[in-house]
């Protein structure tokens, strides 16, 4: 008697897991969908004083056009970096790759308190750098973008006085080459910044910017024949501007947030550039990739209630040594 072969799939409770997995897992996230948001903004420099006045200065009009770069965005605009054509989120959308970094603790250990057992204690949290790449323009603004952040974290001093540049040059600096020339450091908070990466999913949708008449919508309708569509067509409503385009269908009363999540980086600064590879074989699209350093990260979700600025009072809790918990508010009136 033949024996009869059964599905894979005849095991009820194995399709009971596959079924599962698959509303545990829902919608996978991808990998191709983010942003990167650096904390810059065009801003003019400071006009420099010259006192006394050098005439040969003013009447070459040098005297009006220097500046004092004292802050990082103020380096940059002096660069020709940031302007009105150059923003900051020309090189924020030409970020290719990013990473949404780890961290660790750093533990301590006690041996010999109790005999046979080894304790550990957290110490220290450790954060890891992030890399970011950017694709490179032909006028390559980005990869001066990162290469100026580093001449203003570490300046040039150049002549035998030890005099550093006030402001940046979107020509360049050909007097770097002198021999008496020697790096200095500037403050941390003067060239640290906050940068952003967030991740997004496909169902992130543009809102709607003005009042628009639907095309035919195809739908069922009973006072239609079997098997006919019925045409439905509407106008966007004033209340609906700014919002998605499933917002105005059956669950418009639903608030739609797509998922996303971000994590922010509290002074981040680059401390690396890595190398850029040039050949004579086929063409490729240059990047560059950017390793930066930062104090700490806290995420954001786009869902849920977030935390208050401001934690309330009185309703923290303190542990015992006997387990127990009790209101600190209690324990300090004892």
């Amino acid at each position: 008697m033949a024996r009869t072969q059964k599905s894979y799939f005849s095991n009820d409770k194995l399709v009971k897991n596959l079924d599962d997995f698959r509303e545990a897992m829902g919608a996978p996230a991808l990998s191709n969908f983010f942003k990167v948001e650096m904390d810059f903004a065009p801003s003019p420099g400071e006009p420099k004083d010259f006192f006394p006045v050098e005439l040969n200065a003013a009447s070459s009009g040098i005297y009006e056009q220097e500046k004092n770069a004292n802050n990082l965005s103020q380096w940059f605009t002096t660069c020709g970096l940031l302007d009105a054509r150059n923003s900051v989120e020309r090189y924020n959308i030409l970020a290719n790759e990013a990473m949404l970094p780890g961290t660790s603790m750093s533990v301590a250990q006690e041996i010999g308190s109790r005999q046979g057992i080894r304790e550990r204690f957290a110490t220290q949290r450790s954060y890891t750098d992030i890399s970011i790449s950017f694709y490179l323009s032909n006028d390559y603004k980005v990869l001066r973008l990162f290469q100026e952040w580093m001449n203003f974290i570490n300046p040039l001093y150049v002549t035998q006085e030890g005099i550093r540049h006030t402001q940046g040059y979107e020509g360049g600096y050909p007097n770097h080459g002198e021999r008496y020339a020697f790096h200095r450091q500037r403050y941390p908070h003067e060239y640290k910044r906050n940068i952003q990466i967030t991740k997004f999913e496909r169902d992130f949708k543009q809102p709607v910017k003005e009042e628009i008449t639907f095309a035919q919508t195809n739908i069922p309708d009973v006072r239609n024949a079997p098997g006919e569509p019925a045409s439905v067509s509407f106008r966007v409503a004033p209340r609906f501007k700014g919002k998605t385009y499933k917002d105005i269908g059956p669950n418009f009363n639903d608030e739609y947030k797509p998922n996303a999540i971000s994590y922010n980086f509290v002074n981040a600064f680059p401390i690396s550039i890595q190398d850029i590879p040039l050949n004579y074989q086929s063409g490729s699209i240059m990047q560059v990739t950017v390793d930066f350093c930062y104090d700490r990260y806290y995420i954001v979700n786009n869902k849920g209630k977030p935390a208050p600025d401001v934690p309330a009072k009185g309703k923290t809790t303190t542990v015992n040594s006997d387990n127990s918990i009790e209101p600190a508010a209690k324990k300090a009136a004892n």
